[in-house]
């Protein structure tokens, strides 16, 4: 034992560092260890055997336990691991110390039984001593220490040894116990192994956490992080691949690379006579050369085989009874010897034999199974395990252990030997260390009636740790009374977000590759609504002694699992499963018990899951939101000390340090997630914007669009391609380059222009042009192109020193057959969607909302209680937060079916810097929106007080609260940034307040929604004379409906347009020909449905092409501009006279003095009574003429915003690229004005 895990009464290790000694016939060096123990660790147990007669049973605090073969004196022993260079040949030991002390008394040592089944109840006869051994004088065991097989731990060498620090007389009873030992053991100089790993920090913990001498192994060269080099690797189908995904992610975002492999790859790329052997030469290939040390089998035994293995006890080895044919997914885990897919070397029908198979007991990575079969298994277990790190309960959850168990073959006293074991257990191995919240369940515990219903209720009241003692079958654990606890009861627990760690001595419950299906522990770990996230028990027999309180095998392992948990600190899962096999291998070196389990103990779990003891403490960091991609930053946590992982998804950039850690510039754009985490700790989630900030901004391109296809003639062989100046953060002047290729990744262009190296084509300058004008350029090919071929562009900025990022990719098609411009997306990027958005898929041309929630399952999100009546008949494709908040809020409003929540000051109970708030924790994953409504009323406007939103520390909403019946009506917040599981919530925030007055603010309609977006659209050629004419969708199979919102940019932000808000389907599409000719626009589209799947199909946005010659004749010939009032205040009606009939305008543009456009108002009112402006609202129509007869004069409203100035302001009509009077503007659209030009028709005098 080291004593570094005791406390200082307890039993204690001195370790005697290493010395070099020489012999005459070769050069040796030794190492020299010395134990030793004090008396008051040792106690003595009385008990009895069936026929009545007192043993004795002999115990030592720590890592002891009581083993012998069945026969002789069951007396305490430990391993003794000895850590020694990797080349090192053992020579001898020597004993240089031995102070051996008597225990007064005499005593009767019970006698060592053959273990048996845990379920087994046949006939059992007791074993007595040996002959030989009953009447003995000499001391038993003869020698103190006996040496093992040596052990080889992925490159850390151990001699083992087994120690025995008690003997026995038997003819006398006398007891005597080693005090103190001290041994040098002398090796020399050998070949080293031939198989190497990388280092491994996992596995040098590993080998120190076993070592008696942890101090003399040496820390490895700690490699740098790299995405390149997997950590963790999960093997798994195809069809589950993308189901184990989101865990991947995770585990990458922690701090340990995570690569998925599939089985259908390994069959094609790996050697092996058969899968098995083929995914071992797979694991050991990534161990091997990127260092992995977590294995996941991502599957049951229909996705990854099972490697089974012989094994026999006390002799017995029944043919044809599948109880004895052991699945042993150690296999894959031992990568050492000079075949290692052959456990089988004498060929016999026996493998896994003890001597002469090549098995290797040592495991050189960390290895657990998912019992899962279908991607809906997958989910509920990679959620679950996220869950249990990410979003664990902050109290009565990881502290609570449940411990049962059922008699197993007889009473010891007046308790159940399940219950006295148990006892033994907690009490030597548990609550030295630890101090838990512990429920008895036993069948012997006064009171209680252990039925499968009671059983389950306790369950589903959450657990951190279960530990359970019974008999087992496949899919069964047996109850005190009534039937047995079955996997359709393990299928329906609802423990949900406490679902905690299993270990059992049962017998078959884990028997994940039998036609059972679920088996207990498949039940346990598939079930999305509760049972456990990790299970450790046998998948055949357990094995144990009768009638006796002494731990047989299975409890044996089960005391080191929660030993190694407790005092080593070991909080792995899988390290833990696979330490705690390790301190018995050397009881496995024969056909035993001890063999039997190191096969059939199969931990089912994420082996890289760390299990949690205490109750989690939150991890807080500080760190810059933004940065310059060429400058490191710096992480600090509270508290310090933790480990910190960043990383930019996508990227070669991935670190990790200890907190307070400088991290190094990332040299690319992009968000740096940042996430710290610690043993028993909530991780900390961040995130950094990483940005060139002295490069130009990224470039938007204007035209032609996407799938565009560009006609008209020959002239189209030579297209022109259009885009916006972008700004620089240096205000540098801008040169361009134009890339073109034949296919989306560009890995082999076509060509490349550059205006720096006046490349022909470009125009819109002189080059260098000034940044940020956003006005638009191009560059017209200077060759023709093929006609009928698809060609990709983008375009990027030069600003002297560096390149900005290159645009986005858009492509066209060169077809000269065309007459007219129309354009439709038909690709698949047609919205900008995210991919980890559930419950939408894209396909071709449309798209298609699918798997809705119904009522009970609101994206996740639980619906409780009160409100869902109101939802029945309009579901939302949102997941309206209805009473799922978990503080109790008044519902005294309800708005349009949806509940609100009130919030008041109360007369004046709160004051300055007060605030109430609801909260709770969604998962934000699947949203990008949050929907909300504000209501308010009150006494007092002067009042401070605001309306906020909070996702976890980021204030994202904050609106000041005034006495209006509706105040903000219609909020929608951008929450794409958010993944994972947050907490929202809700603030009413008083600033300041007036005595006695009050005021009530609701929170109304509250959803958290997915909205989709298409990309920007604007004309395929802005200097053509053209105008916006229709938007049309087709909606097919659409149970519930789709509504399509116009957006233009306002002041550089998407604004929705009036008008053209929540547009329903219409089979002749929507009018927006009265849109400005410079807007741009994007549609933004939200699902509303009664539980079906809308499909959007073939949807489009076109516009009309109007050649000047043709046009000519169309525009007005005789027009008027005139405004009243005239000086005017706060708006002014603008009115065309003669603009009546023919194409409308354009747009309405005003200008200041200096010639700066400050408005443009769309068009004005259309004779069929539809309108659109920017700062505008529509005049009612003046009309003149018979009846039937268009009307002459449009009307506009202009009202300036609030920052513009008193003063004279300059209005002018446009139609495509002309002006009021017919001529040609000769400004490129960019809207600057020649105020002593034609066109300048109107002035108007403005006066705050």
């Amino acid at each position: 034992m080291n004593g570094s895990f005791v406390s200082p009464n307890r039993l204690f290790l001195t370790i005697i560092v290493l010395f070099a000694v020489s012999f005459a016939s070769a050069q040796t060096s030794s190492l020299s260890f010395t134990i030793a123990i004090s008396q008051d660790e040792i106690s003595v147990t009385e008990t009895f055997s069936p026929d009545g007669r007192q043993w004795h049973i002999v115990n030592i605090a720590g890592d002891f336990s009581q083993s012998g073969e069945p026969g002789t004196p069951l007396l305490p022993q430990r391993t003794v691991f000895l850590a020694v260079p990797s080349s090192a040949e053992f020579v001898e030991v020597r004993e240089r110390t031995l102070r051996e002390i008597p225990l007064a008394g005499s005593y009767n040592i019970h006698p060592a039984q053959a273990e048996r089944p845990v379920s087994s109840n046949d006939e059992w006869e007791f074993t007595e001593m040996d002959a030989g051994l009953a009447n003995s004088p000499y001391p038993y065991p003869a020698a103190v220490l006996d040496r093992c097989e040596d052990g080889l731990l992925r490159g850390y060498k151990f001699f083992v040894f087994r120690y025995n620090p008690v003997r026995y007389t038997p003819a006398t009873g006398a007891l005597r116990y080693i005090a103190e030992a001290k041994y040098e053991v002398i090796y020399r100089k050998g070949e080293p192994p031939e198989t190497t790993f990388p280092p491994s920090e996992v596995f040098f913990e590993m080998a120190r956490s076993i070592a008696i001498n942890p101090t003399d192994i040496l820390r490895p060269r700690r490699r740098p992080a790299s995405i390149s080099h997997p950590r963790y690797i999960i093997i798994t189908s195809s069809a589950l691949e993308e189901s184990f995904r989101p865990l991947a992610r995770w585990k990458t975002r922690k701090g340990v690379p995570t690569e998925i492999v599939t089985v259908e790859h390994i069959q094609a790329s790996y050697p092996g006579i058969d899968l098995q052997a083929k995914i071992k030469n797979c694991i050991y290939y990534y161990a091997a050369n990127y260092g992995a040390e977590f294995v996941l089998l991502g599957g049951d035994e229909t996705v990854i085989p099972v490697y089974y293995c012989f094994c026999e006890v006390n002799g017995e080895d029944p043919p044809n009874d599948p109880n004895w044919t052991l699945p042993a997914d150690m296999y894959y885990a031992g990568l050492m010897g000079a075949d290692i897919t052959n456990w089988n070397a004498n060929g016999n029908s026996e493998p896994c034999e003890p001597h002469g198979d090549g098995v290797d007991l040592y495991p050189d990575v960390i290895l657990a199974r998912a019992g899962v079969r279908t991607p809906a298994h997958v989910s509920a277990f990679v959620e679950k395990s996220i869950r249990y790190e990410v979003n664990p309960p902050l109290s009565g959850f990881a502290k609570e252990f449940i411990v049962s168990g059922v008699e197993l073959w007889s009473y010891l006293g007046d308790v159940s030997d399940a219950e006295a074991k148990t006892e033994g257990m907690l009490s030597e191995f548990v609550l030295p260390y630890w101090s838990p919240n512990i429920t008895r369940l036993y069948d012997s515990s006064p009171g209680i009636d252990l039925t499968p219903a009671l059983f389950k209720g306790y369950l589903d009241m959450g657990f951190g740790h279960l530990h359970m003692a019974t008999h087992g079958g496949f899919t069964s654990w047996s109850m005190e009374t009534g039937s047995s606890y079955r996997s359709e009861d393990a299928s329906s627990q609802t423990n949900f977000s406490k679902q905690g760690i299993i270990a059992t001595i049962a017998c078959n419950s884990n028997g994940f590759d039998t036609e059972s299906d679920p088996c207990l522990s498949e039940a346990l770990i598939r079930n999305p609504n509760g049972g456990a996230t990790a299970f450790f028990g046998s998948s055949r027999y357990g094995w144990g002694w009768r009638d006796t309180p002494a731990h047989g095998s299975s409890f044996r392992f089960n005391d080191e699992f929660y030993r190694k948990l407790l005092s080593s600190g070991v909080h792995g899962f899988g390290r833990l499963a696979t330490e705690t096999k390790i301190t018995k291998v050397s009881e496995s070196m024969t056909l035993n018990s001890m063999r039997w389990l190191q096969f059939t103990l199969n931990p089912l779990g994420d082996p890289e899951l760390e299990i949690r003891t205490e109750d989690p403490f939150v991890i807080t960091a500080t760190h810059e939101s933004h940065i310059d991609m060429g400058s490191g930053f710096t992480v600090e946590t509270s508290p310090s000390g933790l480990s910190v992982c960043v990383w930019i998804e996508g990227e070669s950039y991935y670190h990790t340090g200890t907190s307070p850690f400088v991290f190094p510039a990332p040299g690319v754009e992009g968000t740096i997630f940042v996430t710290a985490t610690a043993t028993n700790a909530v991780p900390y989630l961040g995130n950094i914007v990483s940005e060139n900030l002295y490069a130009p901004r990224e470039i938007t391109l204007v035209a032609p669009f996407d799938d565009a296809a560009i006609g008209r003639g020959a002239s189209s062989l030579r297209p022109t391609l259009l885009w916006e100046v972008p700004h620089d953060p240096n205000d540098d002047d801008l040169h361009f380059r134009v890339q073109w290729s034949d296919s989306p990744n560009f890995d082999l262009p076509l060509g490349t222009l550059e205006s720096r190296h006046s490349d022909p084509g470009f125009w819109g300058g002189p080059f260098p042009v000034e940044s940020g004008t956003f006005d638009t350029l191009g560059l017209t090919f200077p060759h023709e192109l093929v006609h009928g071929n698809t060609y990709w562009w983008r375009v990027s900025a030069w600003d002297g020193t560096n390149y900005g990022n290159w645009s986005e990719v858009r492509c066209f098609t060169v077809d000269t057959t065309l007459n007219t411009i129309m354009w439709s997306q038909r690709v698949e990027e047609q919205f900008m969607k995210s991919p980890s958005r559930a419950g939408v898929s894209f396909h071709g041309d449309a798209i298609t909302a699918i798997q809705f929630p119904t009522e009970d399952d609101q994206f996740g999100v639980p619906v409780i209680d009160a409100g869902l009546e109101t939802m029945t008949n309009w579901l939302h494709y949102e997941s309206r937060i209805a009473g799922s908040f978990d503080q109790g809020q008044s519902t005294e409003r309800v708005y349009q079916g949806a509940y609100s929540y009130k919030f008041s000051t109360g007369g004046g109970t709160l004051f300055g810097g007060d605030y109430q708030q609801i909260s709770q924790v969604f998962d934000f994953t699947q949203y990008n929106a949050l929907f909300f409504a504000i209501y308010a009323d009150g006494s007092n406007d002067n009042d401070r007080i605001w309306a906020r939103v909070f996702i976890d520390d980021d204030n994202v909403f904050e609106h000041q609260i005034v006495s209006t019946p509706l105040d903000a009506p219609s909020i929608m917040l951008d929450i794409s940034e958010y993944d994972g599981e947050r907490e929202l919530a809700l603030q009413y925030y008083v600033r300041a307040f007036s005595i006695g007055a009050r005021k009530d603010c609701y929170y109304d309609d509250i959803r958290l929604g997915w909205t989709v977006f298409s990309s920007p659209i604007r004309f395929a050629n802005a200097l053509e004379a053209m105008s916006w004419h229709r938007v049309w969708w087709n909606e097919s199979g659409t149970a519930g409906d789709f509504r399509l919102t116009v957006q233009r940019v306002e002041d550089r932000t998407w604004t929705n347009i009036e008008g053209l808000t929540d547009l329903q389907y219409s089979p002749y599409g929507h009018d927006i020909s009265w849109l400005g000719h410079q807007d741009s626009i994007r549609l933004m589209g939200k699902f509303s449905f009664d539980g079906g799947a809308p499909v959007i199909n073939d949807w489009s946005v076109s516009w009309r092409y109007m050649a000047n010659v043709a046009e000519a004749s169309e525009l007005p010939q005789e027009l008027a501009i005139s405004a009243y009032p005239n000086p005017f205040n706060s708006a002014v009606t603008i009115a065309l006279d003669g603009a009546g009939a023919g194409p409308a305008p354009t747009s309405i543009e005003i200008f200041d003095v200096a010639g700066r456009r400050v408005a443009c108002l769309g068009s004005a009112r259309q004779p069929d009574g539809t309108v659109g402006a920017r700062h505008a609202s529509p005049a009612s129509n003046t009309t003149t003429g018979d009846a039937g007869v268009a009307p002459k004069t449009r009307e506009f409203i202009w009202q300036p915003d609030a920052s513009l100035p008193s003063g004279v302001y300059l209005v002018r009509a446009r139609w495509g690229s002309r002006s009021l009077n017919g001529a040609e503007t000769t400004d490129g659209g960019r809207g600057d004005l020649d105020p002593t030009g034609a066109g300048a028709t109107a002035r108007v005098v403005y006066l705050k």
